[in-house]
Parts: C-alpha cells; sequence; structure tokens
C-alpha cells in the first residue's frame, strides 16, 4: 500500500508523456527524451524523498533536489516544451545538480551521512548524465 502512489505517479508520468509526444508523432529522439526527463525525476523524486541524497532524509538541504524539479516543470511548461528550449533547460538542470553537490561538499550540508560525500557524488554525477543525456536527445530532436 505504501508503494500505491509511486505507482499513480509513474502512470500519470507516462500519460503525460504520451500527451506532450503526440504533438510531435514520428519523432524518436524527442519520445525518448520525455522518457529519460520523467525516468530521472521519478528517480530524484524517489530517492530524494526515501533516503535523502545529502545526510539523510530529514536533512532541509535535500530540498534543493525539489526546487530543482520545480524549476524544471516551470521551465518547461513555459517554453511549452519545445525541443532546443528543453535542450537549455536539462543543460541547467545539470549544472544545478553539480552546483548542490559542490556547495554541499564545500559546506560539509552532509557529514551525518555513512559514506559522505562519495553517496552525494556518485548520486549527482548520475543525474547530471541523465540531464546532459536527455538535452542531447532534445538537440537531436531538433536539428535531425
Amino acid at each position: 500500500m505504501v508503494f500505491l502512489p509511486l505507482i499513480v505517479l509513474l502512470v500519470l508520468m507516462a500519460l503525460f508523456v504520451r500527451w506532450v509526444v503526440a504533438k510531435r508523432p514520428g519523432d524518436r529522439f524527442y519520445y525518448w527524451a520525455w522518457v529519460l526527463v520523467m525516468l530521472s525525476s521519478f528517480l530524484l523524486f524517489w530517492v530524494n524523498g526515501a533516503v535523502g541524497i545529502i545526510g539523510d532524509s530529514n536533512n532541509d538541504v535535500n530540498m534543493l533536489y525539489s526546487a530543482s524539479l520545480g524549476l524544471g516543470v516551470m521551465g518547461a511548461l513555459w517554453q511549452r516544451f519545445r525541443p532546443l528550449p528543453m535542450v537549455y533547460l536539462m543543460l541547467i538542470l545539470g549544472f544545478l545538480q553539480v552546483l548542490i553537490a559542490v556547495l554541499a561538499w564545500l559546506l560539509d550540508w552532509g557529514v551525518s551521512g555513512p559514506v559522505w560525500p562519495w553517496d552525494v557524488w556518485f548520486l549527482s554525477i548520475f543525474f547530471t548524465l541523465m540531464w546532459l543525456m536527455a538535452a542531447w536527445l532534445f538537440y537531436k530532436s531538433e536539428f535531425k
């Protein structure tokens, strides 16, 4: 029963991808870019909410990741899901991911974590690569 909200969220994200992709039929780069965006957003939301990335799940600094996801949602809505602006938005999200990790490392925000700072660095690099891959796919969608 605990996983029911996550299942509902996944189904809503899948429906959203189908709705957005319907605007550009036949564009497989655009489709896979959105699949990657939704997957990375869901994983970031889940990992951050379940165990926290910086320190433990009660560390308030983890809200920066939620704020970056909120920025991504607002930016995508503002740019009406067009591929070229989404490239820049994904680059910004990748930069924010690295910026949060660097600030956490410099300001010792997560020293209570068991494997500090390697957990923050590993997850930040992982999510940054996902955002950059999505940016590349959006770029390929625009200039194919």
